[in-house]
C-alpha cells in the first residue's frame, strides 16, 4: 500500500487539499448525472432518479470547495462531515442500483459501481487524514 503512504505524504504537508480534490470529484459526478440523464437507453437508469440524485453532489461539491477556500485552521470534523456525506451519497446509489438493476445496462452498473469505488477510496483517504489529524494535534 506504498501510493497510501504517499497520499498520507503528501497531505501532511497540505491537508486542505482534499477539499479541492473532493469538491471537483463531485462537481463530475453531478455533471456525470446530467450526461448520463440523455443517454438512459445506454445506461438505463431513470431519468428523473438522475435528476433527483444531481443536488446531493452539486451540494458536495459547494461544501467541499467552501472549506478549501476557507482553509479551517481545525479541519478535522468539517472533513469527517464531507466524508460521511460520500459514504451516504454512495449507500444512496447503491440502494439504487438494486433497486432498478433489472433495468441498468451493463454499462450502467459498471458506471455507477466505478464511481462509488472512487468515491469510498477518497472516503478512506479523507478518514485517515481525520486521525492522522486528531493524532497530530
Amino acid at each position: 500500500m506504498k501510493i497510501f503512504s504517499e497520499f498520507n505524504k503528501f497531505f501532511n504537508k497540505k491537508p486542505n487539499f482534499i477539499f479541492l480534490i473532493d469538491g471537483l470529484g463531485a462537481l463530475l459526478s453531478a455533471s456525470l448525472l446530467i450526461v448520463l440523464s440523455y443517454w438512459v437507453d445506454l445506461f438505463g437508469m431513470p431519468k428523473d432518479v438522475l435528476y433527483k440524485l444531481f443536488p446531493i453532489p452539486l451540494f458536495l461539491a459547494f461544501f467541499s470547495i467552501s472549506n478549501y477556500l476557507i482553509q479551517p485552521k481545525i479541519f478535522s470534523f468539517r472533513l469527517w462531515i464531507v466524508a460521511m456525506a460520500n459514504l451516504m451519497y454512495c449507500i444512496l446509489s447503491f440502494s439504487l442500483v438494486i433497486y432498478f438493476y433489472d433495468i441498468l445496462t451493463g454499462l450502467g452498473v459498471l458506471y455507477f459501481f466505478s464511481e462509488k469505488f472512487i468515491i469510498l477510496v477518497l472516503v478512506f483517504i479523507e478518514l485517515r487524514i481525520c486521525k492522522n489529524e486528531y493524532t497530530l494535534n
